[in-house]
């Protein structure tokens, strides 16, 4: 736990933009590490990463770690069961809404075995998923579970960087 709150005031900061993070450096490497720590074969599951230079205010920066944290280690966990090889791709956009306000968008997608029949997202049991809920709610994030050839989460939240600048 200590490894994800000391990144986003590492791996992240810009000094020349105190005000926010830079979230393009820190996904690759903690996919590393959580896969390393998964004890993941390299030739086992193929993890790619398709991210924008996106920028989140330093008050997003911790919850959308422990956000990405859970979802990309819940795919290493659940979705290869008995050594299954496979992939996971993590995809960071930013874009603007209808109301041309600015969001941050992730989808962490993994062809696996995919989530159990009956799951909703909305009745989660496991400690993990009721926090990564509680951290979507922190940053006015939504959610929404894709299931189609494994399991995809797309994550739509409000870039705050103006409120951060102030």
């Amino acid at each position: 736990m200590v490894f994800l709150i000391i990144v986003p005031g590492t791996y992240f900061y810009d000094p020349d933009r105190p005000n926010e993070v830079v979230v393009s450096e820190y996904v690759p490497e903690l996919c590393a590490m959580l896969a390393k720590d998964y004890s993941i074969e390299r030739n086992q599951i193929d993890v790619r990463t398709d991210i924008e230079n996106v920028s989140i205010s330093l008050d997003q920066a911790t919850p959308i770690a422990l956000i990405l944290n859970e979802l990309i280690s819940n795919a290493f966990k659940h979705a290869f069961p008995e050594g299954r090889k496979g992939s996971i791709s993590i995809t960071v956009r930013s874009g603007s809404d209808e109301k041309n306000s600015r969001n941050g968008h992730i989808t962490i997608r993994d062809d696996g075995v995919g989530v159990p029949e009956g799951f909703n997202l909305q009745r989660v049991t496991s400690t993990g998923l009721k926090v990564f809920l509680g951290l979507l709610r922190q940053i006015d994030g939504q959610a929404e579970l894709e299931r189609d050839d494994g399991t995809a989460f797309h994550i739509r939240f409000p870039l705050e960087l103006e409120r951060a600048a102030r």
